[in-house]
């Protein structure tokens, strides 16, 4: 039985949690803390989830441990739906070919289903239910085999024991200067044991969010009230809809049917555009005019069901809780190995070698030929014990005399029963300034064992997430305005290397992908560790080693061209000149190692700081991108935070960004300063919820609904509320701002688009899409922006997908911006298919030109997307009934960008951007070698993971890899054949 224990995360430069995994040959055990961006750490250090079976939370819960864990999980039950289907298409594809005829000419199966996979367990202490059931309107799985466990230390149910593990969990309480229980403490621990059934209520609802049916909407009266309000809502889109489809006849485009894309119900769209074309929408009228004069609401056919909402979302309120006082930790104790099978014994007792001798090695019972039967304990070694593991999570120094406390006993207690209590591995994860505390070092030194103490005050001087600070890094050879280097303030490694952990180390330094061995063998492994990350040497092998040194003449190709262009252009400043954009997250649905979720800073003089969208781990990247002082700084002036829709990637990071924000008021003794939320009024209720767990300042901000703010054409009478327009008058006339207008986006229910029009810089207006299909709506609000920040999520060959997803092409964004006469586009939120850039490809009669158009005729083999230069595109039929915006001059043309992470651009070096792409193209095209080099199976990872004769030099047999599809695909597998060389002949 191989097992090792790998870091998956510590505190470092640009991460402050620990999370710890341990590896058994069938089985994976997490441990530690779920914190934001967690994700991205995963795939980072290349550690794959789908073997994981259980995660056990440690610390308080609250969000510094929990924020990771909702984008976690359906990253996991997406991964699990995947491969629940593969199996089932495999066991149908062998009952096709295999299927047996019996006698009565009926056919058998001898293939049986498969087994059921098995789930994944969280276990955490009080409040993870709750914590849970707050996001259930915006989470549901399917049948994704989740299951939570919150500890009930009343009932005793606390243990977790299976056949590698038996894990206990400690509980400490804070004491205030005591070093022993206090009457507060035992107050505490009644408190927190209270129940009153609340954890059975929160349990069935939390099952439903991650494993419900969602069934079909059958209309009827207790839906009346979800189907009315959205049928009220879409009406007059689709009576608008009527209109322009009634007057399109006259018009000469011949694709003016596929190019309309307006606010309209949902389609049910497939990926196959031939099945589209004919696709109506239903009818709403009846519904409501029935729900106006009282008859009964009409059922939606069969063939077209509207989704029932989601189960847990019936659920109007929670059982009430409060904030937990406890700190979870954490004594592993691994099974023991079964002894060594004595040959010599079993002979003895009559046994015959052969069959027999297998089946009492694995642990069978024979029976001899006189009807004697032979146990295989008595031909077997006694067991031997494997030493255990120790996670202890100590939040502050008030926890520190509990938690001793909790150890000793486990120690007793385990002695008292007779069972090894020997640790090998301490590993001490403690809040700040705790690393240094005398009594903690002095209980140290009276264990046995390697200790690790991992402290936010005493990070590892190293980049957790190297490849992006990598990049990052590279990028700043372009231009180190626009691309900063990555946490700023973060000093170069001397010439004199970090040692290397050893197995002599009694304190360990922890490092991200250290292996411990634990079983047969103890030891440090190394095979992991990458180099400590260096700003220096990163940028010189940028300039010589990146397709020798292509990337850094094509970088100071353009540093030559926007030096030169800079000379012609016209130097009259512009009061938005020093408004800037920082792009946080740029990539779309779960965080990748090169792009993060959605979010945007933006800087703008004389008002403060706006924060669009907020998705999960935004305040790490504000951290990465500003560094600490400057990040509170951002804070402070920070006056509107915005959330355009309630899918996970736009908002997860919202808690952590409040509660850093609020901290920071509580720890200056400031006056606290007005802050504004703008979102969806669904995501109020997880707000209000939440602060029940933890106080992140929810009092001190005032929230505005997206619906309050809707133009007058989407505007219902009824639905602005009194409080939201008085908040409304009171953020225009506190701010300087001459208006905020949202317009409802075709994405999801309760998703919008939104655009600021300022009084302070005069004229500066700023349009952001959120995730949305191209909408008239939109182009109204955003007309003549200065500034529009579009998602672009799919390349143009897939827009039978992005009409699908209900998001933009790149060349749909453009269009857009072309059409409400934007200045300046950004485009971003890509789809992480793209990890880095989206497929460009230029053709232009002009070779200086970076961009090109993407209406002109070519080739049918042309697969990429082509990105136009704006006052090159030639402009098509209108595709929205919104007012028409003409096109700019050639003086004044729309300037497009591609967002990266942590890029900043002001307003006025928005025309720089275009000069970049060919030297990004060369960049990316050397960074995918670099990937594909090093997502090669590494086959010296660990003494118990790679060193395995029996899989090594064996052929992998499956089905036929799929054949590359796009042109980027058949690209990138040209390449490595290339580099393959000719194939070797076989005689």
């Amino acid at each position: 039985m191989k097992s090792y224990v790998e870091l998956v995360t510590v505190p470092s430069r640009d991460n402050n949690s620990t999370l710890l995994m341990l590896h058994f040959d069938e089985k994976r055990y997490v441990f530690g803390q779920v914190a934001e961006g967690t994700q991205r750490m995963l795939g980072q250090n290349l550690v794959k989830m789908n073997r994981i079976s259980d995660i056990f939370l440690s610390g308080k819960t609250e969000w510094s441990s929990t924020g990771g864990l909702t984008g976690l999980l359906l990253t996991m039950g997406d991964a699990k739906a995947i491969r629940d289907l593969e199996r089932q298409q495999q066991l149908e594809r062998k009952q096709a070919k295999y299927a047996m005829a019996n006698p009565d000419g009926s056919m058998s199966n001898p293939y049986p289903p498969p087994p059921e996979p098995k789930g994944l367990t969280i276990h955490g202490g009080k409040n993870i239910l709750s914590t849970m059931a707050t996001t259930r309107n915006f989470v549901f799985r399917e049948n994704s085999g989740i299951n939570f466990h919150e500890y009930d230390f009343l009932e005793g149910s606390v243990v977790f024991k299976d056949d590698f593990v038996t894990v206990r969990p400690l509980r400490a309480f804070p004491r205030q200067g005591s070093s022993k229980m206090t009457v507060e403490e035992n107050r505490l621990r009644e408190i927190e044991d209270i129940d009153l059934g609340s954890r059975e209520q929160l349990k069935n609802i939390v099952d439903a969010m991650w494993n419900g049916q969602p069934g079909s909407l059958q209309v009827g009266k207790d839906d009346e009230d979800y189907v009315i309000s959205l049928v009220t809502r879409l009406k007059e889109d689709e009576q608008r809809q009527r209109n322009e489809k009634a007057g399109s006849s006259a018009l000469p485009n011949k694709n003016h049917d596929r190019d309309i894309e307006s606010e309209s119900p949902p389609k049910r769209l497939k990926l196959n555009s031939d099945q589209t074309k004919g696709d109506e929408e239903p009818s709403w009228d009846g519904i409501l005019e029935a729900s106006e004069t009282g008859r009964p609401i009409p059922e939606f056919s069969a063939s077209r069901p509207l989704r029932r909402p989601w189960p847990a979302t019936y659920t109007r309120s929670l059982p009430g809780t409060i904030p937990n006082t406890s700190a979870i930790s954490y004594m592993i104790s691994i099974a023991q190995v079964r002894g060594r099978f004595r040959p010599d014994i079993a002979k003895k007792l009559g046994v015959k070698p052969g069959p027999d001798f297998r089946i009492l090695t694995d642990g069978g019972s024979v029976t001899l030929e006189d009807g004697t039967i032979i146990h295989s304990t008595q031909c077997l070694d006694p067991p031997r014990p494997v030493n255990g593991i120790a996670f202890l999570d100590i939040p502050d120094e008030n926890f520190l005399e509990s938690t001793i406390e909790e150890i000793n006993a486990w120690k007793e207690e385990r002695k008292n029963n007779k069972e090894n209590c020997a640790v090998s591995l301490w590993v001490w994860v403690v809040g700040p300034n705790i690393e240094t505390n005398k009594r903690l070092l002095d209980y140290i030194d009276t264990l046995d064992g390697q200790h690790m103490i991992n402290s936010p005050t005493s990070p590892f001087q190293d980049m957790s997430l190297k490849d992006s600070a990598a990049q990052a890094t590279r990028l700043n050879l372009l231009d180190n305005e626009n691309f900063p280097l990555p946490c700023p303030g973060y000093s170069h490694p001397s010439g004199v290397p970090e040692p290397e952990p050893t197995d002599k180390d009694r304190i360990l330094r922890a490092r991200d992908s250290l292996l411990i061995d634990v079983h047969p063998t103890q030891g440090v492994q190394l095979a992991k560790l990458r180099p400590r990350f260096d700003y220096s040497l990163v940028q010189r092998e940028a300039k010589t080693k990146f397709g020798d040194g292509r990337y850094w003449r094509a970088a100071k190709a353009a540093h030559e061209k926007i030096a030169k262009e800079a000379t012609q252009r016209d130097p009259t400043p512009s009061a938005a000149d020093e408004v800037e954009l920082v792009t946080l997250g740029t990539g779309s649905s779960m965080p990748s190692k090169y792009r993060n979720v959605s979010a945007t800073a933006v800087t703008v003089p004389g008002f403060g700081n706006i924060l669009l969208d907020c998705g999960e781990s935004t305040l790490n990247q504000l951290r990465r991108s500003y560094g600490q002082e400057k990040t509170a700084e951002f804070l402070k002036n920070m006056k509107i935070l915005y959330i355009s829709h309630l899918h996970a990637d736009h908002h997860l990071g919202t808690i952590a960004v409040l509660k850093a924000w609020f901290l920071r008021m509580v720890d200056t003794s400031e006056d606290i300063s007005k802050l504004y939320l703008i979102a969806p009024s669904k995501f109020l209720n997880f707000l209000e919820e939440y602060t029940q767990i933890e106080n992140y300042g929810l009092r001190h901000i005032n929230f505005i609904s997206c619906d309050s703010l809707l133009i007058a054409s989407q505007q219902h009478p009824d639905n602005k509320k009194r409080e939201d327009s008085q908040r409304i008058e009171e953020i225009l006339s506190a701010l300087p701002l001459e208006k905020i207008e949202t317009s409802r986006a075709v994405h999801c229910r309760g998703s919008f688009t939104v655009a600021f029009t300022f009084k302070q810089p005069t004229g500066f207006k700023l349009a952001y899409s959120g995730d949305t299909r191209p909408t008239n709506g939109f182009v109204e609000i955003g007309k003549d922006c200065t500034v529009l920040l579009h998602e672009a999520t799919f390349d143009d060959e897939l827009r039978d997908e992005a009409l699908a997803k209900r998001h933009c092409t790149t060349s749909e964004a453009i269009q857009a911006g072309k059409d409400m006469g934007a200045k300046n586009l950004l485009l971003t939120h890509f789809s992480q298919r793209y990890p880095k850039l989206p497929n460009i490809r230029r053709q232009s009669s002009n070779g200086d030109d970076p961009l090109c158009d993407p209406f002109m005729e070519t080739s049918e083999e042309r697969g990429s997307t082509y990105i136009p230069r704006a006052k090159d595109i030639k402009v098509s039929e209108k595709r929205h009934d919104g007012p028409i915006v003409s096109k700019p001059d050639d003086e004044n043309a729309m300037h497009i960008g591609f967002a990266f992470d942590m890029m900043r651009v002001k307003v006025k070096d928005f025309w720089k951007l275009e000069s970049f792409i060919p030297a990004l193209e060369e960049l990316f095209k050397q960074e995918e070698k670099l990937d594909d080099e090093l997502s090669e199976p590494n086959e010296n990872l660990s003494k118990g993971q790679s060193q395995d004769k029996n899989r090594k030099g064996k052929k992998k047999e499956g089905p036929t890899p799929p054949q590359p599809t796009s042109k980027r695909q058949q690209d990138k597998l040209a390449k490595k054949l290339q580099r393959r060389g000719p194939p070797q002949s076989s005689n």
